[in-house]
């Protein structure tokens, strides 16, 4: 990740921005996933909101 994104060393609150968004975003999109019942787009949601949690625990900029 060094290597692809060097503009994120420079910043990181945009790293962590970038993060936030991800995980409001795919939140609010899931609860209205979940109560029109699109199951496919549960678990899109579900990934997504996943993998920006590892990210930022698993940061090493």
């Amino acid at each position: 990740m060094k290597k692809l994104f060097p503009w994120l060393r420079e910043n990181p609150s945009l790293y962590y921005l970038i993060l936030f968004l991800l995980m409001i975003l795919s939140g609010i999109i899931l609860f209205f996933a979940v109560q029109s019942g699109r199951s496919n787009l549960v678990y899109v949601c579900l990934i997504i909101l996943i993998m920006a949690n590892a990210a930022a625990v698993f940061k090493k900029i």
